[in-house]
């Protein structure tokens, strides 16, 4: 194991625990969210990349860029598609997933109709 997982994680088993956490809190959000949405079932959600719209592209923009300027970086989804993604691999805190979602709820207040 990389020192850091047993060091500062305390083992493999807490970081697959706090990852499992991470997943759920923002999830959690989302599924409740009336602004946000996940297009993806349940069954075939990633744990790492979570995806998300928004109710217009027009608010998919100015959530992107207004966590840009928050400096929540790489929420743009697919060049393509669109949409919204974060990743929050191993290396992202738990704090870094809760002042996440402070921000999309903070947005969501602001921006609901």
């Amino acid at each position: 194991l990389l020192p850091w997982i047993e060091e500062d994680i305390g083992g493999l088993k807490n970081l697959c625990h706090i990852n499992q956490q991470k997943e759920d809190m923002l999830y959690k959000f989302i599924d409740k969210s009336l602004l946000f949405h996940c297009p993806v079932k349940k069954s075939s959600r990633s744990q790492m990349n979570v995806v998300f719209t928004l109710s217009t592209e027009n608010l998919e923009k100015l959530f992107i860029q207004e966590a840009a300027q928050a400096g929540i970086i790489g929420v743009a989804g697919h060049r393509k598609r669109g949409g919204c993604r974060v990743s929050i691999y191993n290396g992202v805190t738990l704090e870094a997933v809760e002042k996440l979602i402070e921000f999309m709820r903070a947005f969501e207040k602001k921006h609901s109709s």
